[in-house]
């Protein structure tokens, strides 16, 4: 398809100045071909401003001593050009508002052998007046730097089958040589070394005109007390050349020198790149490339966009439907048009056929409801087949999208399992820029690929879950107590669900309270965890002490705690919840009870009653608070005569006066035998039982 080209044309101020040089940017590149003899060629880039009248002429290329710093002589090249030419910038479907001549100039030096080697200037005015990062663009010159080691190493050297040395050489002015407004950008100038010297790269702010002069200041960093051109006011600096406020600065990895961009605004913006060279751990030199770049608003062809979860997660028995789109479209005089596109899915292990649900067909267009489960319909031009442009086998071809929609219910023996799905979308690149190419027709097509691939995982339905397990009981001697457990299923409703206790010392079949019928399968329990809330089961059923029912399922156990309970002392409660949905974890859980003993107390035994029904002291017993589980007792009451007048063993006992439970006594004295104990205390430390014994020999006064 005919990509159109959106042309953001940039206001070009004409300026009134004594030069028009324009210069945009440029390098040395110095190699060794002898033991003094050196390859000088020097890069100069110009705007194709119709006003530049001046004529590119290097004609004092200056050579400096590395360690003194004075000029060594001067030479010319303004006769030796050897290409001069406008470059072609942009690709098919753009072409940037930019012109850029370049001039190459090309000869040779002869230098004595220096152990500090020596360094190449040229300078020369001016740089164009519309840059954007400058303070004084129009009035800034350019300065051409490069260093070179000594000669001498032509005899001592040899890297990669050569003598010497040859500087880092950033060859011609790129191809995408402009930035795109806030589009990321990665600029690689493909810098190279013919003798595989290790390399450095760094930002570095341009230099202004240095009129053939050596290094002021040698012993600083870059720029060695050299002029450099003066950020524009703003957020313009050496660590933020664009000046951006939003997108990150522009960088430069130090050691593949690609540089990442994303510009904010529209304009001319210079910056220089600084290469090192390093052997053995020695700088041998260094070289400079100032280069000017425009921002503009340009015109992409993108790569298909391919929409689908790198994973996808889907449960036993549900069925899941999924939605793959993909995407190409490219804009056109400020519309969005639909590009042709082109889609490959194999799967090694996933039945695509079967589980593909075709949308709805029209004459020309095709539907999908509810689409990605936004509610949505989504029409689309309806597809069709290509099988020349993927292979191998036959790819799915659309306009501007290829909607497709797979549903399907894992069986239980896929539990576990991991489906592939393998996308290549391709789409046709007009602009010539893509990375890959096909044969279409017999001819070579630049093509942009997208592929992706997205796992289906088959996993366990989520367990039940269990409801209103206590963790920790506390009860003591009398208490009535309750407990309800709940198993549920909120994710499987139609699954049956099984919910079964266990313990080694708690009984749970005595404490078990069956639920009501309520007919048709159905039962139910009343008050169930709280008052007034009713739990019903579905299709419940019981078989040794494990209900089940659909969808939930509940148990109840209530119980008076009594001495045996007092005896145990405490009680592990457990429970199992399980589901027949294939796989289904099982869940466990328990409750720990706690007993509580009873503690008592007894008074000093009494000597003296009243037997006169007068409500008084009308009983001869022991008072305080017993110890029904614990406590022993054995009493016998005798008269002044010897006889026995009453006995009893429980440690609550009441004597009323009476013989034996007959007739009254007389008043008078009586013999009391009393041995057991009455009530109990417990040890703070050690929590054991201390009973209050009771034992004596004595007598015991009647009144009437």
């Amino acid at each position: 398809m005919l990509k159109k080209v959106l042309l953001i044309p940039l206001l070009v101020f004409a300026l009134s100045i004594s030069y028009a040089t324009h210069f945009v940017g440029g390098n040395f590149a110095i190699c060794q071909t002898g033991a003094n003899s050196f390859d000088v060629i020097l890069r100069v880039y110009r705007d194709c401003d119709p006003s530049n009248s001046t004529i590119i002429s290097p004609s004092s290329v200056c050579v400096f001593d590395a360690a003194t710093h004075t000029q060594v002589f001067s030479f010319s090249m303004t006769n030796d050009l050897i290409s001069q030419q406008v470059l072609s910038l942009g690709d098919l479907c753009y072409t940037p508002p930019v012109c850029v001549e370049e001039y190459i100039f090309q000869t040779t030096i002869l230098l004595n052998n220096n152990a500090a080697g020596y360094y190449i200037t040229w300078d020369d005015c001016c740089r164009n007046g519309i840059i954007t990062n400058l303070t004084n663009p129009g009035g800034d010159g350019m300065t051409y730097y490069a260093q070179i080691p000594d000669p001498a190493l032509w005899s001592t050297t040899t890297v990669n089958g050569t003598n010497g040395n040859c500087t880092p050489d950033f060859g011609s002015y790129p191809n995408y040589g402009y930035f795109c407004l806030n589009n990321y950008q990665e600029i690689d100038f493909n810098v190279t070394d013919a003798d595989g010297d290790s390399l450095v790269f760094s930002l570095v702010a341009p230099l202004d005109q240095t009129n053939c002069s050596g290094k002021p200041s040698p012993s600083l960093s870059f720029p060695y007390g050299w002029p450099t051109c003066q950020w524009a006011p703003g957020s313009f600096s050496n660590t933020n050349m664009l000046g951006n406020n939003v997108n990150p600065p522009m960088s430069i990895d130090s050691v593949t020198g690609i540089i990442t961009c994303q510009v904010e605004i529209v304009g001319v913006f210079v910056f220089s790149i600084k290469v090192e060279e390093w052997r053995n751990g020695v700088k041998l030199g260094e070289v400079l490339r100032d280069i000017q770049y425009t921002s503009n608003v340009c015109q992409f062809f993108d790569p298909p966009d391919i929409s689908i979860d790198d994973s996808v997660a889907v449960y036993v028995d549900d069925q899941i439907c999924f939605d793959i789109e993909i995407s190409s479209t490219f804009l056109s005089d400020g519309f969005i048009e639909n590009d042709t596109i082109y889609l490959h899915i194999t799967s090694p292990n996933f039945d695509l056929q079967g589980n593909f649900v075709s949308p709805t067909v029209g004459t020309d267009t095709s539907t999908y409801s509810n689409w990605m489960n936004s509610g949505d319909t989504l029409t689309f031009d309806n597809l069709g087949l290509n099988t020349n442009m993927i292979g191998p086998g036959t790819a799915i071809a659309g306009l501007g999208s290829i909607p497709l929609r797979y549903c399907w219910t894992p069986a239980c023996e896929d539990l576990d399992s991991i489906f592939y799905l393998d996308l290549v979308a391709v789409g046709i690149d007009v602009c010539g820029t893509g990375i890959d190419t096909v044969t279409l027709n017999g001819d070579t097509v630049s093509v942009l690929i997208t592929e992706s691939q997205t796992a289906v995982h088959v996993v366990n339905s989520p367990p039940p879950t269990l409801l209103n397990v206590p963790d920790t009981l506390v009860i003591s001697l009398g208490d009535t107590m309750c407990i309800d457990l709940l198993a549920m299923d909120s994710i499987n409703i139609n699954d049956t669900l099984y919910l079964q206790p266990y313990s080694g010392n708690f009984d749970f079949i005595s404490t078990f309270i069956p639920p009501n019928d309520a007919g048709g399968g159905d039962y139910y329990y009343e008050d169930f965890i709280t008052p007034g809330n009713t739990l019903t089961m579905s299709n419940y059923t019981y078989a040794g002490l494990t209900p089940g029912a659909t969808g939930q399922v509940g148990l109840r156990f209530c119980w008076t705690t009594d001495c045996d309970y007092v005896f145990q002392k405490e009680f592990d409660l457990n429970y199992i919840a399980f589901s027949t949905v294939c796989g289904a974890d099982t869940l466990y859980e328990n409750s720990y009870i706690n007993v509580d003993p009873p503690v008592g107390f007894v008074e000093p035994l009494p000597n003296v009653f009243t037997p006169n029904s007068d409500g008084n002291n009308d009983k001869f017993k022991l008072k305080g608070t017993s110890d029904p589980c614990y406590d022993f007792m054995a009493v016998t009451i005798y008269n002044r005569w010897g006889q026995k007048v009453f006995e009893s063993d429980d440690s609550s006992f009441e004597w009323d006066g009476t013989h034996k439970g007959q007739g009254e006594c007389k008043a008078g004295t009586y013999y009391v035998l009393i041995d057991g104990s009455f009530g109990s205390t417990y040890d703070q430390n050690t929590g054991e039982r201390v009973p209050n014994l009771v034992k004596d020999e004595y007598w015991i006064q009647l009144l009437r």
